[in-house]
């Protein structure tokens, strides 16, 4: 997420493009062996990165599923041979094949990348990975220590947890404010809906009292003057959770750069948000039915 790597071009070795233009970019990270373990990136075909890579032993990679899909679609990836474009254009075999990760963030899908062992492409500068049972906020100072034992002039920097490294991507920060402001609006757009629910209900209320004084006059127990509020409530909720889900579907395409393995037709999400309305229009017709319950039918029948 910090470092998603440089784009390199890439292609296969048998089929070289016919100008650099038309050659596909992959990501690229250097590594070294138990990377993949340590960052639990799945191993699908093949080999991880082993210290047998080193610099005199021919140079080799590990493509990523996406990569492998592009490339070599409908064969193995095992075996190729991917040639990394530039001034002296080198070919790297492919020993094998991880699955995909979203380096640039949760909201950047997948792209080809691939790993090169750290013997065969020395860095001045590396991250290190290191995962912990415990929690990881309290083995910095140990990491330090040994880190120390081993080198001690090896400055070391940006020492943070994976979570604390997520949470500050600069992609995850502006969508999480987006999604936090949405969700106020829609909580005050819940509040005046059920406002203003209660305020139509209670209009109606007051303007059928005389019609609930005379049913009640009549012998009705309450069910019927229940069925009356709660069925004017629900029928102006029903009506409004129409509009509202029709607005959402069509919505839904302006807000899919903040969804993150939610469709824009999740069910979960229109039920649920259905059963919440629902409820709060019940809650909301709860207080006129109970002034509809205690008119005083004597009163009503004396007007009358």
């Amino acid at each position: 997420v910090r470092d998603p790597g440089n784009d390199i071009y890439v292609y296969d070795e048998r089929h070289p493009p016919a100008a650099l233009a038309d050659t596909l970019t992959a990501n690229t990270r250097i590594v070294r062996s138990g990377y993949f373990e340590t960052m639990r990136i799945p191993l699908l075909e093949g080999r991880p990165i082993q210290p047998s890579d080193h610099g005199e032993s021919s140079p080799v990679m590990v493509i990523n599923r996406t990569m492998a899909d592009t490339l070599f679609a409908g064969e193995s990836a095992l075996g190729q041979r991917v040639v990394i474009a530039g001034d002296e254009p080198m070919a790297w075999e492919v020993v094998g094949v991880v699955g995909d990760v979203r380096m640039s963030g949760p909201a950047v899908g997948p792209r080809m990348s691939m790993y090169r062992p750290h013997a065969q492409v020395p860095q001045a500068t590396m991250r290190l990975a290191v995962r912990v049972e415990a929690d990881p906020s309290g083995v910095a100072t140990g990491i330090r220590r040994v880190v120390r034992e081993l080198d001690p002039e090896l400055p070391i920097a940006e020492v943070a947890t994976m979570a604390s490294v997520i949470a500050e991507s600069g992609t995850l920060v502006r969508s999480r404010v987006a999604a936090r402001s949405l969700g106020l609006f829609a909580v005050v757009a819940l509040l005046l809906a059920s406002v203003g629910l209660y305020g139509v209900l209670g209009r109606f209320v007051s303007q059928r009292s005389h019609e609930i004084g005379v049913r009640m006059a009549l012998g009705d127990d309450g069910s019927g003057i229940g069925r009356l509020v709660l069925g004017r409530g629900l029928a102006l909720v029903a009506f409004g959770l129409v509009i509202g889900t029709l607005s959402a579907f069509l919505g839904t395409r302006l807000l899919a750069g903040l969804l993150f393995e939610v469709t824009r037709t999740d069910p979960v999400a229109y039920v649920g948000a259905t059963l919440l309305f629902l409820t709060v229009a019940v809650l909301a017709c709860l207080v006129p039915l109970r002034r509809a319950l205690r008119v005083d039918p004597l009163m009503s029948l004396r007007s009358e």
